[in-house]
């Protein structure tokens, strides 16, 4: 049986990061982490047959595809069942402002869909929740979700 990564041609983060720390001879944190995502984006070029285009546009399409696949993944019971925890356990109440959380919001995406945890998300009022998903753009919060 292929795991939800093999059949979208994404390599797990844990594979990817054990990965990075046999090609490189260093413990720093913040380069295994670079290389981590260098690895997942190599990995998702071969295995959709990107190989061709710029680095920059390889990543681009990989953003895309988690983007989508992480839309259809809002929509399922398992998810709605997840939410439903997390907003019991924040109290209903927004990690961003205080205020009434209605909806959630995840801290990290690379592990959204696949092994995602109850910690790697957050209550979230609609309004924190809009801004959250509009100031910066899925790139950013990729490359910060790390460092959570």
């Amino acid at each position: 049986m292929t795991s939800v990564d093999e059949q979208r041609g994404t390599l797990p983060w844990s594979v990817a990061w054990k990965l990075a720390k046999e090609q490189l001879e260093t413990d720093d944190h913040a380069t295994i982490v670079c290389r981590t995502k260098e690895i997942q984006i190599e990995h998702f070029a071969e295995q959709n047959g990107l190989e061709h285009l710029p680095f920059s546009e390889q990543r681009r399409q990989l953003m895309h595809y988690y983007h989508k696949t992480h839309q259809e993944r809002l929509n399922t019971p398992e998810f709605n069942a997840l939410c439903k925890k997390v907003l019991k356990r924040d109290k209903y109440i927004c990690y961003y402002c205080g205020g009434i959380a209605v909806t959630c919001h995840h801290l990290r995406y690379d592990r959204a869909g696949t092994s995602e945890e109850i910690n790697d998300i957050v209550s979230s009022c609609k309004k924190c929740h809009d801004k959250q998903e509009t100031s910066t753009s899925r790139q950013n919060r990729l490359e910060t979700s790390s460092r959570i």
